[in-house]
């Protein structure tokens, strides 16, 4: 059994406990147990005076979820817990690493690789944390990540029971021969290691990790582009709210917006279906987002679906608007719709974008009803769509085919 032992008793000078701190709208200590169960640890063990509502609250989740959690105060704890053939994973208090850049450190051929990480002594962060990044020798310092053998933690029933834990199991580990691995932070980004000591630090982690995570909205889709700008903008609190909400709302804009045409508001209703769109287009990016941030975490049925669902509404607001008209007519936003979806999957990723933002075509079709065109407007529409779809990606790629 692979075991991940992590701390939640240093505080930052305000006071706030580091492992508590937030960062992207969840708890820094939350972000090392998602690391610690990606590299494989199927136990959380965590170091604290006392659990407080956050730590039950992830002990709950990870029980709920299959894996163990236990919250101890003492080592005499951890040493009877942990067993000779486990590998142990220690991860320092208020760390947080990238997860690509820590894994890609500690697991090799599906494995946990034993031993200690180590930073250059001297480097930015030793010189600003020197009693968290400890100094091992004259040249190295402790990283803040180490795997090593749960036999080693043994030894801490023959040591003070009130020393530092991360410490005693540090030095105990490097005194059985443990490996060390030096870190190459010149290959890393400054964002991708750092530590919560202030919220100067997590603020510039939180922004690359936005970053990261957000879609990368071309603006050949111009209105889908800069709803991505919007959410950025709003940052960690407005995608820690989740799509949920961006996605109801969506359904029922949507939904009214029918309703309006049914009653022949047609211009008015399909500046509400537009506005519906557009809060898909919000959904979509946060979604996606979400998932990038914690891909764990379940989408829900609206959230997943949620273009189909405004394509559908929306289309029905554009037949009601010609439920006079003969049935070829009446037709029409089907076909247009479909036509849309066909030239999205087979233009190039620059233009695919267009075809792909909705906000942008019922905003045009709006504008048609308005000057009493919406009939031409769709034909136009679904002409290009078609024109697009029977040339395919050589139409906006020369190169295709060659």
């Amino acid at each position: 059994m692979n075991t991940a032992l992590l701390s939640a008793r240093k505080r930052t000078i305000a006071g706030e406990l580091r492992a508590e701190m937030e960062l992207c709208g969840r708890s820094v200590l939350s972000w090392q147990v998602d690391l610690a169960r990606s590299a494989g640890c199927e136990r959380i063990i965590c170091l604290c005076d006392a659990p407080t509502p956050e730590i039950i609250e992830l002990q709950r989740g990870i029980e709920a979820s299959g894996g163990e959690f236990h919250a101890i105060k003492s080592s005499l704890q951890l040493v009877s817990l942990l067993r000779t053939d486990e590998t142990l994973v220690m991860i320092l208090d208020g760390l947080v690493a990238d997860a690509k850049v820590a894994r890609r450190l500690m697991v090799e051929g599906g494995k946990l690789s034993k031993a200690v990480f180590t930073i250059e002594a001297g480097s930015d962060l030793t010189e600003a944390y020197p009693a968290d990044f400890e100094r091992i020798d004259a040249t190295r310092c402790w990283a803040g990540i180490a795997v090593f053998r749960a036999a080693v933690a043994q030894k801490l029933a023959d040591l003070p029971p009130d020393g530092e834990v991360s410490s005693l199991l540090l030095r105990l580990a490097l005194q059985s021969q443990t490996e060390t691995i030096p870190i190459d932070f010149d290959e890393m980004a400054e964002t991708d290691w750092v530590l919560a000591k202030d919220h100067g630090q997590l603020a510039l982690r939180e922004d690359a990790m936005l970053d990261d995570a957000m879609p990368r909205n071309r603006w050949s889709g111009p209105i889908a582009a800069i709803a991505g700008k919007v959410v950025r903008l709003g940052g960690a609190k407005w995608i820690a709210q989740g799509p949920l909400v961006p996605s109801i709302l969506a359904v029922v804009a949507a939904a009214i917006a029918a309703l309006l045409v049914s009653y022949h508001y047609v211009v008015t209703g399909l500046a509400l279906a537009t506005f519906g769109a557009l809060l898909a287009a919000f959904t979509r990016i946060v979604s996606h987002a979400c998932l990038a941030l914690d891909g764990a975490k379940k989408q829900s049925l609206i959230s997943r679906n949620i273009s189909a669902i405004t394509d559908i509404l929306a289309v029905m607001s554009l037949c009601i608007a010609f439920i006079s008209q003969p049935a070829a007519i009446i037709a029409l936003p089907i076909l247009t719709m479909g036509l849309l979806r066909l030239a999205e999957r087979n233009s190039a990723p620059g233009v695919a974008p267009f075809w792909n933002d909705r906000a942008l075509h019922l905003a045009g079709l709006t504008v048609c009803a308005a000057y009493g065109i919406l009939s031409e407007g769709l034909a136009v529409l679904g002409l290009l769509a078609l024109a697009q779809a029977l040339v395919g990606k050589s139409l906006t790629n020369p190169f295709a085919g060659k």
